[in-house]
């Protein structure tokens, strides 16, 4: 590889899940000092520690899988009239508000570098309204906003923050790892 992001520090949330682990690959071979975290985030402080922990970042990948107990992606089908609330609030602590604490805790050594980018890992099932995966699309949905709303709101500390929302990928959400064939 170029090696073109040779000094720089990513942090990549839930590095083991979804579509982690080849982040973490393709920003190690460009050089990049990848912090792959692996905690999870449900307590609000675990968010504190993993940004002090990582130090200086210059490009946080905010990538979180659903709630475990509803992974793979086959466990998410429910039709919308039998989704419960509980359904809805796991999503809402899997995926949205650590995705809402990472940001506000990595913005502001970024604002003041006048650098950083944020990629907000997401999905494209918010956009193709795919049947039996409302509650899901609808907080994958309020990912993309937040992202892109976050995006503007940055771009005068030439920060930038885009969301990634990827329509086929081989995640471990879909397809176990032992599964990839991976190219060289």
């Amino acid at each position: 590889m170029s090696g073109r992001l040779e000094g720089r520090r990513v942090l990549v949330t839930h590095a083991e899940r979804y579509i982690g682990p080849p982040v973490v690959e393709l920003f190690s071979k460009e050089g990049a000092h990848v912090v792959a975290d692996q905690s999870e985030y449900a307590d609000p402080g675990t968010v504190q520690e993993v940004v002090d922990q990582a130090g200086r970042i210059d490009v946080l990948v905010a990538n979180f899988a659903g709630p475990p107990r509803m992974m793979p992606v086959t466990n998410m089908l429910t039709d919308a009239t039998e989704s419960e609330d509980e359904d809805f609030e796991a999503y809402l602590q899997e995926l949205v508000w650590p995705l809402l604490r990472f940001v506000r805790t990595t913005l502001p050594q970024m604002i003041e570098r006048c650098s950083g980018k944020i990629v907000g890992v997401t999905s494209a099932t918010p956009l193709r309204a795919i049947p039996g995966l409302s509650v899901y699309s609808a907080a994958r949905g309020a990912q993309n906003a937040f992202v892109q709303v976050v995006g503007n709101e940055v771009a005068a500390h030439t920060c930038s923050s885009m969301p990634s929302a990827p329509r086929i990928s081989r995640t471990t959400c879909t397809t176990p790892p032992r599964c990839w064939r991976m190219r060289t």
